[in-house]
């Protein structure tokens, strides 16, 4: 590292494992000046997200290079194909990113702040014609001669340092969204027919954990407070409930399912053994055989919920009479709610107490013998068998043991576990995970796709407002490739319309609202007509699939 590098904290001075990175037959060539070897591994890494072609040095044979990347303070001395040049910045500036052209012009600024800069080559620097293609206030962010293109603004360091973040909760979602799309957008004025358009994609992602645990009664029952007591809930019902909803629409659907669902040793909000797990395990088979699929979500949900980090601060009472009034806003549920407090205090005073007893632990980091029993445990459960898995941590819980558990255990990972709301509706590529150790940045066999939470939209009465977020959503469809993973529960989606359940060891920790049937209608319209929905066989290939897929933007 040199002094005039601006390398974020959580970067700076760390080593990089460029083996975890570099392939012998890669079709992308790169040279770095020496001390610049940890922006020259942000920027492979990136360019190797988007196109998938592979990087190697510029010294090492291989096939015809599609493109060179040069990372140094001085420009090439000769452009031989396309070359994208980066100059790492000196100094920090507020930068707004705005794009000349459709549909990247539709959307707002996006917003750098402090973002490493440095001073624009000067013409004679530079061969041929000289043009700005991205600028703001404080001068060129990129700069495009011949079939070269000089960078001058370090979002690769900004989109690795939130990258890192993730395995804290601490990571910039909008930050990585924000780089990834410039990078793409400027690889697409060199390499214009490097990649087909190709449609949107839609994942439509189900958390399927703690119904039985924390909704369902000893006599099988649900804890509704609205609606006849029914066992809508119970995981199978559910889950065929929202196979049907989706096979109806078109769509597809992935269920991340937990230990909680499907093993005997597990017990409810009481104590009491679960009910129907000989059904639960049979809807497996289900998911497989109706075209759907099966993730990860931990063995023991509730014990990752008293672990590690989380991204989500608890919700206070008078947030989630906002989030009621916001969505249902059905004031039989308050009358209901309280009549069920008074007629089952006693029942869930013990209940709480019980779950306070399984929280010991909240709050200590995870081990990498855990995590690693804690997945070999789930796959023993579910009977998997392969070396890919799509995974979601259960309650956005991160910990570098849990990237480093996954990247040992299976050859491909896909995660959706970085939450973001669409403001501004940014589109979303995937990209993968970097992992530190020792003091060493190295790349992992994980790609993570952030997520959207669409519980809230599903529960909403007011159709202008639904029609508002749907708006955002399908900005982000007007850009091939970009995906919608969009997270609904068990609860929402698959109960019956218009209940609504009380948590049974702790009622005023939340409720699961009724879904209203118009609002899963319009997005379900919406994901028919603007994307293609993907299942579990076609996860891992359209993350890391083929470049013409990648490349699109």
């Amino acid at each position: 590292m040199t002094s005039a590098s601006l390398a974020p904290s959580r970067l700076d001075g760390r080593r990089v494992d460029f083996s975890s990175l570099l392939r012998e037959d890669g079709a992308v060539v790169l040279e770095a000046e020496p001390e610049l070897a940890l922006h020259a591994f942000t920027l492979a890494a990136a360019v190797d997200d988007i196109l998938g072609w592979g990087v190697r040095w510029a010294d090492q044979p291989g096939p015809v290079p599609v493109l060179r990347l040069r990372v140094a303070h001085s420009a090439p001395a000769g452009v031989d194909g396309p070359t994208l040049w980066w100059r790492p910045g000196t100094r920090g500036c507020d930068t707004a990113l705005c794009f000349p052209d459709e549909p990247y012009a539709s959307l707002d600024p996006i917003l750098m702040p402090a973002l490493g800069r440095a001073d624009p080559a000067r013409e004679s620097e530079l061969s041929g014609p000289v043009r700005r293609l991205l600028a703001d206030e404080h001068g060129a962010i990129a700069l495009r001669a011949d079939a070269l293109i000089a960078l001058f603004a370090d979002l690769p360091l900004r989109r690795a340092d939130q990258i890192l973040a993730h395995a804290h909760a601490a990571s910039d979602v909008r930050a990585i969204l924000g780089a990834d799309l410039t990078l793409r957008w400027l690889l697409r004025q060199l390499l214009p027919d490097g990649g087909e358009d190709v449609p949107a994609f839609s994942l439509l992602t189900v958390d399927a954990e703690d119904q039985q645990r924390y909704f369902m009664n000893r006599a099988g029952h649900c804890s509704t407070v609205i609606g006849t007591p029914d066992d809508d809930l119970l995981f199978s019902k559910s889950c065929r409930t929202i196979m049907d909803r989706c096979e109806a629409e078109g769509l597809k659907a992935v269920f991340m399912v937990t230990g909680d669902e499907l093993d005997p040793s597990f017990v409810d909000a009481f104590g009491d053994p679960l009910v129907g797990l000989a059904d639960n395990r049979r809807v497996l088979d289900e998911f497989t055989a109706r075209g759907h699929g099966l993730g990860f979500h931990g063995f023991d949900h509730e014990w990752w919920l008293s672990k590690g980090f989380s991204a989500n601060p608890p919700l206070g009472t008078l947030a989630k009479l906002r989030y009621f009034l916001e969505t249902s806003g059905d004031p039989r549920i308050l009358l209901g709610t309280f009549k069920f407090l008074w007629r089952h205090r006693r029942d869930l005073l013990k209940a709480r107490a019980h779950k306070r007893a399984r929280e010991r632990s909240r709050g200590e980091p995870f081990t990498l013998a855990e995590m690693c029993s804690d997945i070999e445990r789930w796959c023993a459960l579910v009977d998997w068998k392969s070396d890919q898995i799509f995974v979601r941590y259960p309650g956005f819980v991160r910990s570098p043991a849990t990237i480093e558990a996954f990247d040992r255990c299976f050859t491909s990972v896909v995660d959706s576990s970085d939450l973001f709301e669409p403001d501004p509706p940014l589109p979303v590529y995937p990209y993968r995970l970097l992992a530190e150790r020792d003091g060493v940045l190295r790349r992992t066999r994980i790609w993570e796709i952030p997520c959207l939470f669409v519980d809230k939209i599903l529960r909403t009465r007011d159709q202008r407002r639904v029609a508002a977020y749907l708006d955002r959503l399908e900005t982000m469809t007007r850009f091939p490739g970009s995906y919608l993973c969009l997270i609904t529960h068990t609860k929402v989606l698959g109960t019956s319309w218009g209940h609504c359940h009380l948590y049974l060891h702790d009622p005023l920790r939340g409720m699961a609202l009724p879904t209203v049937r118009a609002s899963w209608e319009a997005l379900a319209r919406l994901l028919r007509a603007r994307t293609r929905s993907l299942s579990q066989p076609t996860i891992a290939a359209s993350a890391e699939g083929a470049s013409a897929c990648r490349i699109a933007a």
